[in-house]
Formats: structure tokens, C-alpha cells, sequence
């Protein structure tokens, strides 16, 4: 952390000593930087943060919940996170009249290194979708970095959109299935994901995790043939399929994870809260399959989601690197040969509402070169960013899980 303070040019905020200043977040970011910088010109009232249920004592410092920032009457609320911008945002629309600041504004990281090589080490230490891995290897860490050095190009996380066509018609699906007509729907064949995986990974070294994706992937009859292709290659280390729950394993699918069990996982979607769809959901007799078969799977029992606004036809910005850098969705995507950012920008090709520009894509029919996938990974900002919400979305309310249509 002090690496980072350093990098990002840290100075203890000014002109605060005649103002009640409230530190939100009290984690290492705050921590490190009182104990190795100068705060007495900075007139700390108090600190809050989520691990606050009750007023307390904090490193010395009254500590209140969220909840009860006010009853401290800040003048100025310092946040103390590395991504605190939509936080800021949050706080300021919250709390009129008290100023909202960062504490330590974020270096600029370059594109690659922020969307490959640190999602890389936050996969190898975290897991995708925090789903925690068996061993956390510092050898593991220091072979993703030596990896960049030697100018191999390991992907952290692709998904391979198998189909746009789905089970469910769920009213703030991220990725905007069900605005989908009938003849913009999109799929792979068994064929050309074969050709796509092959020509990616001539250009890539190793694939962390492939995610076998819709629509809904147990629509696919073949999915077997996926599973097996994907799982077989040595560069590949872990295999997906995500489902909704709305449909049962086929036995040949259970039979060839079970062959793959050491790198493959399924992700069951868990939408028990939405009552609608008690009658659709087979989530028991799905955890019984997938437990009988004895395969890895991740199936979140207290599942949220995030508010999605309608798709937009018309651009919302022109070219924020800000808005950018602040979006978390770093999952590249591949719809109909190509491979996009992430699915809203293959989304919103599909639908003809952008047309990408140079380098924003990458045609997996073809051969790939390391530049063009070094390129891709190195773009400060694609141009489907003009049409997304996702960002302001984060700032609103959860929802039930899969409200339908």
C-alpha cells in the first residue's frame, strides 16, 4: 500500500483544519496512510464504515455506521477506497451540503496492465466471482508477472456466447437478452468454436477461465462437445457453464464434467428469491445431479441484483476514459466470431445500435497475433462505453433476482 500511495502521489489533504472532516472506509488505504503521513492538519470528527453496526472506537476515533454519519455533523466526508468515484457520486447526492472528497485520488494505470495483468492477480488470489480458490500461491502470482515480462498474454476470463436464446425473459438481465428480436439472435457452432478457440489460442498463452454462456448454454443439444473441446486443450485451466436453473443437466453433459471434473465448473444461477418463478426452478433436483456426480460447482445462497436500465439506441457520452476506467465488467465476450470488451458491447453490436471501431474487436475466425490481442487488452476505451448505463446502475437499489418481462 505504501507503493501505492507513493505512485498515485499521496498528500494529506489541505485547508481542513477549521472544517470537521468524517473518514468513510477504514480499511489498509486509510490505515497505511495515517500511520506513515502527517494528519494533524486535518481535523478528524470521526471514521465510518460498513464493519460498523454501532457507534464505537476506531484507532482512537469515534466510528459510527453508515447509517448515523450525519449524527457527527461532518463539514467534509474524505473516502478513504481505492474506487471510490461512484461512492463520491452516492454520498454527494445523499448528503447535501457536506462536502465529498477522495482521500487519494487513483494513479492512472495503464489499460492492459489495470484489465489483464491485475484482473489476473485478483482472479489468482480472489477466484472469479469470488468464488475463493483452494490455494492462494504467491509462485502463482509472481509466474503472471514473469508471463508479462516474456510478453505471454495470459486472458484472466472470456465468455463464449453459445446462444442469445434463454428460458427466462428477465427484466434487468446486464446483458440485455430479452431485448434481442427474433432475427438479430446470435449463436456458435460446434465448428467455429472450435476454429475460435484454436486461432485464440495461438496468440494467447493460457486461458484462465473459459465461460460457456448464454441465453441459456443447456439450450445447446451438443454442449458435450463444447465442454470437451475447451477442457481438452492444456491451455485452458477451467471450463464453465452458467445456467439458470430452469432446466435440468443433460446425463451427457454430467458425464463428460465428471471425465473434465478437475478443471470444469458449473454455476447455478440462484433466483429462489422471485416467487414467480417457484414453478420454472429446479434447483433442488439440478444440486442433487451435480452433487450424485461429485462436480465443483458455485451456487451463491444469498444472490442480489443490480438494477439495469433500458438499452440506449442513442450515445449517452463521447469517449470518457473516467467513465471507463471506473466500470468493473472486465469479462471480454464472444458473439458471432468476434470477441468484444465485454457482452453489453457485443449486445449492442448484435442489435446494430454501434458499429466498433479499429482494434475494438478481434475476429476469431481468423488467425490471431499476439499484437492483436495485446492491442486489444492495451485500448484506453471502446466505444460501446457511449451507450452504457452500467455505472449510474450500480448507484441504485438492488432488485429481486430475474424479474420477468
Amino acid at each position: 500500500m505504501k507503493k501505492y500511495l507513493k505512485h498515485a502521489n499521496f498528500e494529506v489533504p489541505k485547508n481542513l483544519s477549521n472544517k470537521r472532516v468524517l473518514i468513510y472506509g477504514v480499511g489498509e488505504l486509510f490505515q497505511c496512510a495515517y500511520e506513515n503521513y502527517d494528519f494533524s492538519g486535518v481535523n478528524i470528527i470521526g471514521v465510518s464504515d460498513m464493519r460498523f453496526n454501532e457507534t464505537t472506537e476506531f484507532m482512537g476515533f469515534c466510528a459510527v455506521s453508515p447509517d448515523n454519519i450525519t449524527s457527527l455533523k461532518p463539514d467534509v466526508i474524505l473516502v478513504a477506497i481505492k474506487e471510490y468515484k461512484s461512492l463520491v457520486k452516492r454520498f454527494t447526492n445523499q448528503f447535501p451540503g457536506i462536502e465529498v472528497l477522495p482521500l487519494c485520488k487513483k494513479p492512472h494505470i495503464p489499460a492492459f496492465v489495470r484489465r489483464n495483468i491485475n484482473h489476473n492477480l485478483w482472479i489468482e488470489t480472489h477466484g472469479l466471482h469470488n468464488k475463493k480458490p483452494k490455494k492462494i500461491s504467491k509462485l502463482k502470482e509472481l509466474s503472471i508477472k514473469l508471463n508479462n515480462f516474456l510478453g505471454r498474454i495470459d486472458i484472466p476470463q472470456i465468455e463464449f456466447n453459445l446462444t442469445t436464446r434463454c428460458t427466462l425473459r428477465c427484466k434487468h438481465c446486464s446483458n440485455f437478452i430479452p431485448q434481442i428480436k427474433s432475427d438479430e439472435h446470435s449463436s456458435i457452432s460446434i465448428e467455429e468454436f472450435k476454429i475460435e478457440l484454436d486461432n485464440l489460442l495461438k496468440a494467447a498463452h493460457r486461458i484462465k477461465n473459459l465461460i460457456l454462456i448464454g441465453g441459456e448454454p443447456l439450450l445447446v443439444k451438443n454442449l458435450d462437445e463444447y465442454i470437451v473441446y475447451a477442457a481438452s486443450k492444456n491451455q485452458v485451466e477451467r471450463v464453465w457453464i452458467v445456467t439458470n436453473g430452469t432446466l435440468l443437466i443433460p446425463e451427457k453433459v454430467l458425464s463428460t464434467a465428471k471425465k473434465y471434473n478437475h478443471k470444469f465448473t458449473i454455476w447455478l444461477s440462484n433466483y429462489s428469491k422471485n416467487e414467480e418463478l417457484k414453478s420454472k426452478l429446479k434447483h433442488e433436483e439440478i444440486l442433487k445431479q451435480i452433487q450424485d456426480a461429485n462436480l465443483d460447482y458455485d451456487y451463491k445462497q444469498d444472490l442480489s441484483w443490480g438494477y439495469t436500465s433500458p438499452i440506449n439506441s442513442e450515445a449517452l457520452r463521447n469517449t470518457s476514459y473516467e467513465y471507463f476506467e471506473e466500470c468493473s465488467n472486465h469479462c471480454v465476450s464472444v458473439f458471432a466470431n468476434k470477441m468484444y470488451v465485454c457482452p453489453r458491447a457485443g449486445i449492442f453490436a448484435l442489435k446494430g445500435i454501434y458499429s466498433p471501431k479499429e482494434n475494438e474487436t478481434i475476429d476469431l475466425s481468423n488467425r490471431v497475433s499476439k499484437k492483436q490481442l495485446k492491442t486489444f487488452y492495451s485500448q484506453e476505451y471502446f466505444s460501446a462505453c457511449n451507450y452504457c448505463t452500467i455505472n449510474e446502475d450500480r448507484l441504485q437499489e438492488s432488485v429481486i433476482p430475474a424479474l420477468q418481462l
